[in-house]
């Protein structure tokens, strides 16, 4: 698990952008920058390395921290996921 999230963390080092792209607004979907296509690349493997590993474990709290590390990977697509994105609330109103 550790030389795969450094393998992620390196990769998209240094690459620009952010992965959403227009999850806020999908009518102004635009193809994602750099750091959307790294992920977008990794997403079949990410998905494969969990499920495997997820597959081999016996402790139910590691499988329940591997089945949260995969929920994002395989959710992932266009629509829109609102709850991801907190009320920003202006704390000086009254």
């Amino acid at each position: 698990m550790a030389e795969n999230e450094l393998r992620l963390e390196t990769g998209i080092f240094g690459l620009n952008g952010y992965q959403a792209s227009g999850a806020r607004d999908p009518e102004k979907w635009s193809p994602p920058p750099a750091a959307g296509l790294f992920l977008q690349q990794q997403r079949p493997e990410q998905i494969k390395f969990l499920n495997g590993v997820i597959a081999k474990t016996q402790d139910p709290r590691v499988r329940a921290r591997l089945e949260r590390a995969l929920k994002p990977w395989v959710m992932w697509n266009k629509e829109p996921r609102f709850w991801a994105f907190p009320e920003f609330k202006d704390s000086n109103a009254q």
